[in-house]
């Protein structure tokens, strides 16, 4: 029988919570995912092991694919739904694992792809399409549509052989046109199509095939695959929201065929159980701890890396962790602002990891700040205080998610004895907030200037408008009297 201290219980509700809290969308179709997870955690208690190994699931980064044949009616020959779920670890900015997910009429199964499991496969074969080669395509294209990666060095040197196995290599992924053709009822066949360049040096070829680099006078960029993802998808009646593509298998990765899905739901263990270095919970580790990578092991990376996107037009200050330093300030106003947070808050708050409760309180210290200098004498209940709670939100809902800033958001308004009217007003701004993110996301506007467009929208507009919500009349101090209600900003 297994005992576990009380703080390993503890940081495995924290993982498990951040699992299917974080990067959230508000999309049906992956919260039925998320809830299944959940359901199959539950029995199996999988999902902390598997976070220490292949990090978190991006599950707003789901790319659905959907399996079928051109469908005789709406209701027959659907075919096999099948979902991809990137995983992220913390200590890197790229995809290394894949949740599939694989939905039926009579059963929903998952199991996982992990990016080492390449060198497990053929290399170089043009005789079968499950190469090694097609499988480190697989998860370049993963990082490309989940994280924006369009190019990748090889870093190992027995990948991608016919294009010579001397020298530096970088494959590049280029976008090419979609076609949409041959609609039949609900039903319109989809086709993705992208070139896969080859560079014999690690100069970037761009579009430019046949390029020369300054390193070889004229090293040749080679087109070496087409990619297409082809079949017939529902065009949107039943969700999906933004979740990827469909059509076809990724090339060499049929579901079903993603190796041993490791023990009790987690991933295949780097080292496939080896007795020196057992998965958790196999004969010979009776824990929940993931063992160390041990050297030459397959999970101690992979033959490709991504190569950083350097483009200062796609750098959003407000994303970068680097923008949320642990300073003294920060830290005298998070003292004073966990005295500010109900229970449920405290939670949530306290299973984040550290740079997502930097953001938090970035955010909660410069709504308070703005709403202080634009609203002075309306902080508590007037338009100072729905200013605030409106654009604090919207911060959230682009750096946490909008799940997340829902659930932080929600469980602020919990505390024991809060008057009601003051929680319903402050419930309210803070969807406001949060739609106001959707809005300006949708159109193109959450980008650089963000912050400075929301407050000019709250400010200039929303508020005089009567969009959000204040309380009127009020006593001498702002505080609530027999006769407030809950009225219309102005």
């Amino acid at each position: 029988m297994d005992v576990f201290s009380s703080t390993e219980i503890i940081n495995t509700t924290i993982i498990e919570e951040n699992s299917f809290n974080l990067h959230r969308s508000t999309d049906q179709v992956e919260n039925a995912l998320v809830n299944f997870i959940k359901r199959k955690n539950d029995s199996l208690h999988f999902i902390a092991k598997t976070v220490k190994q292949i990090g978190y699931p991006r599950w707003d980064k789901i790319i659905n694919f959907k399996q079928k044949q051109k469908p005789t009616s709406k209701i027959e020959n659907e075919g096999v739904p099948v979902f991809y779920v990137p995983f992220v670890r913390d200590n890197q900015n790229y995809v290394n694992a894949s949740m599939v997910i694989s939905v039926n009429q009579t059963d929903t199964a998952f199991y996982y792809l992990c990016d080492w499991q390449y060198k497990n496969r053929v290399h170089g074969s043009s005789q079968i399409d499950s190469t090694a080669e097609k499988y480190a395509l697989f998860f370049m294209w993963l990082n490309n549509r989940s994280l924006g990666y369009k190019s990748f060095n090889i870093t190992d040197s027995s990948l991608f052989l016919t294009m010579g196995s001397s020298g530096a290599k970088k494959i590049t992924i280029l976008e090419k046109n979609t076609d949409s053709i041959a609609a039949n009822n609900m039903y319109t066949y989809f086709e993705e199509c992208k070139d896969i360049y080859y560079c014999g040096t690690p100069d970037y070829c761009d579009n430019q095939p046949n390029g020369c680099d300054y390193l070889s006078g004229c090293g040749l960029c080679q087109k070496i695959y087409d990619i297409c993802y082809r079949g017939w998808f529902d065009d949107g009646s039943t969700g999906g929201g933004e979740n990827g593509g469909t059509g076809n298998n990724p090339p060499g990765i049929p579901p079903g065929n993603g190796g041993n899905a490791g023990s009790g739901g987690t991933p295949p263990d780097p080292c496939n159980g080896t007795p020196n270095n057992p998965a958790p919970f196999a004969k010979g580790n009776n824990t929940n701890q993931t063992n160390a990578v041990q050297p030459g092991c397959g999970g101690g990376g992979t033959g490709w890396e991504p190569v950083p996107i350097e483009d200062d037009a796609e750098y959003d200050p407000d994303l970068d962790p680097a923008s949320y330093p642990e300073s003294a300030g920060i830290l005298l106003f998070e003292q004073d602002y966990r005295g500010q947070m109900s229970s449920q808050e405290l939670v949530i708050f306290d299973g984040l990891i550290r740079y997502k409760q930097l953001q938090y309180l970035f955010n909660a210290k410069e709504a308070l700040d703005r709403a202080q200098s634009l609203y002075p004498n309306s902080i508590l209940n007037g338009n100072g205080d729905a200013f605030r709670h409106a654009y604090f939100s919207a911060l959230n809902a682009k750096v946490l998610g909008l799940h997340l800033a829902k659930l932080l958001g929600d469980a602020h308004e919990t505390f024991p004895n809060s008057n009601q009217l003051e929680n319903t007003m402050d419930l309210f701004n803070n969807q406001f907030g949060r739609d106001l993110f959707v809005t300006l996301s949708q159109n193109g506007q959450a980008g650089h200037f963000f912050k400075e467009t929301v407050m000019i929208l709250l400010c200039n507009h929303k508020i005089p408008n009567g969009e959000l919500k204040r309380l009127s009349p009020l006593g001498p101090s702002s505080e609530i009297i027999l006769t407030t209600q809950l009225v219309a900003t102005n």
